[in-house]
């Protein structure tokens, strides 16, 4: 059941990385059209949008292994 529900969060989470490498990897293919057209500073910021949405995924993972932690501290302290 908890590993359900973790489960969205971790698919998020993939799925927020896997846009940011796609990004990545256009940006560097189409690297000598975005110099030529001045686009540097938009594709900047593209990528540290991407970049800003997959550590707000992680944060979520992370999160949501708080309560896994507690369950297994106080079985582990008695």
């Amino acid at each position: 059941m908890i590993t359900e529900w973790r489960t969205k969060y971790r698919r998020g989470m993939i799925s927020m990385n896997n846009s940011q490498n796609a990004r990545a990897i256009d940006s560097l293919l189409n690297y000598e059209q975005v110099k030529m057209n001045g686009n540097e500073t938009y594709e900047a910021e593209l990528y540290e949008e991407k970049i800003k949405n997959v550590q707000i995924e992680e944060r979520k993972v992370q999160y949501s292994l708080t309560p896994f932690f507690l369950v297994w501290t106080n079985f582990a302290t008695r």
